[in-house]
This record gives structure tokens, C-alpha cells and sequence, in this order.
């Protein structure tokens, strides 16, 4: 709660306008250390790390980051929204071939029809690498969770696009707390039950019209 406090305390000072005192930058740089140190940053399980739109400030997104990258056994996320840097999608790749388990969950319509045309432009290279890709139809999915290896768990306001990884204030917990992990990897999976799975080769005989929308929203997907 103290955490939540100071980080609010100083998002307010920022969005004001009012220059930070030498007490609080001595605050920000603590928490930029901790923020960096997964050991010292957790108490009983949980930590609250943001991503700030300022340079070196980055911490949730390198959280993920690494926690994929040290994945053994599954990845599943649940994401309203799809439009990763290609690092994410370089890590996610790289961790479907070195077998394992990826899934990713998201709408097959959001309240943004140009944000769903550039997800679909990573479908086909996550897809040859062995990630498994849900669309979930029975009503709009908001939940942003990722859930990795029965050991490790995030859930807050960060969606996996680049508004969220490079330019908003994001806020997350993250988790190694077992139980709680244990029923985010059943949230996830429910979600997948009550969502179609695309078949790779039925993707692969979308029309034409379709493929040629998602070759022009690639030179716009970074500002999404």
C-alpha cells in the first residue's frame, strides 16, 4: 500500500507540473533500484511495479520481459489488446520453439477494428513457431494477465501494445504467490475453453482483401 501511495503521490506531482524535492528524488531512485531487484522488490509474494513514459523507466516491461525469456513449461496471457514491439514478439517466438507451451488469448472483435487488423499481422510468425492463438467470442475481454510456469504471475492496467509497453502509465502486481498463480492459470485456461483456437491453416486461406489490409497497417502498428 505504501508503494501504490508514493508512486501515486509522485504521478501527481508530474501530471502538475511540480518539481520533485530532493527527498523525492531520493524516493524515485530507491524505487528505480528496488523496481530492477526482483528479490528485494517482493514482500510475501507480491510487487508493484509500474511502467513510466520516461527514460530507464521501463520496469514492468522488462519484468515481462525476462520472465518469458526464463519460461520452461507455458506461457498464457490474456490481452485485450495485441500490438507488441517485436522484441516481445521475438521472445515469444523464440520460447514456443524451445517447446513451450504459448497461448494467447484476446477478443476477436475489441472496441478498436484498426488495433484488431494490426494484431493479426503477427498471427502468422507466432503461429510458425508454435504459438497457439485464441479469439475469445462471447464478449469483450478486458482481463490483462500473463501466467508463466506455475511460478510467476502479472495482472494490472498494462495491455500488450506499444501504448501500453512505451507511452502510457501502466500499473501492475506482480506475483510468485502459488495459490493465486494457481487461479490466474485457471482463469486463463477458462478463458481459452470459451474461445475458438485459430487453425493455422484456415488462417492461412484468408482472402485476399484481408491480407492486403494487414500489409498497410504494418507501417502504422507502432503508433498503436
Amino acid at each position: 500500500v505504501s508503494t501504490i501511495d508514493k508512486t501515486f503521490e509522485i504521478t501527481w506531482e508530474r501530471a502538475h507540473g511540480i518539481r520533485p524535492s530532493v527527498r523525492r528524488k531520493r524516493v524515485e531512485r530507491k524505487e528505480a533500484r528496488d523496481a530492477n531487484n526482483e528479490e528485494s522488490s517482493f514482500q510475501d509474494g507480491f510487487a508493484y511495479v509500474t511502467n513510466n513514459p520516461l527514460p530507464k523507466r521501463l520496469f514492468l516491461y522488462h519484468r515481462v520481459i525476462e520472465a518469458i525469456r526464463s519460461a520452461q513449461h507455458y506461457i498464457y496471457i490474456t490481452t485485450p489488446y495485441f500490438v507488441p514491439d517485436r522484441r516481445i514478439v521475438r521472445v515469444l517466438r523464440l520460447a514456443a520453439r524451445r517447446g513451450v507451451d504459448v497461448r494467447i488469448v484476446m477478443p476477436e472483435s475489441s472496441d478498436h477494428p484498426i488495433v484488431d487488423l494490426a494484431a493479426r499481422t503477427f498471427y502468422t510468425s507466432l503461429q510458425k513457431s508454435g504459438v497457439s492463438i485464441y479469439h475469445h467470442t462471447k464478449d469483450f475481454l478486458h482481463s490483462k494477465v500473463i501466467v508463466i510456469d506455475d511460478e510467476w504471475a502479472t495482472m494490472g492496467t498494462m495491455n500488450l501494445d506499444r501504448l501500453s509497453l512505451f507511452y502510457n502509465s501502466e500499473a501492475n502486481i506482480v506475483t510468485t504467490n502459488h495459490p493465486l498463480i494457481i487461479e490466474l492459470r485457471e482463469y486463463c485456461m477458462k478463458q481459452m475453453r470459451s474461445s475458438d483456437r485459430l487453425d493455422p491453416l484456415v488462417w492461412e486461406r484468408r482472402g485476399f482483401i484481408q491480407k492486403q489490409l494487414e500489409f498497410w497497417v504494418r507501417f502504422i502498428r507502432k503508433f498503436l
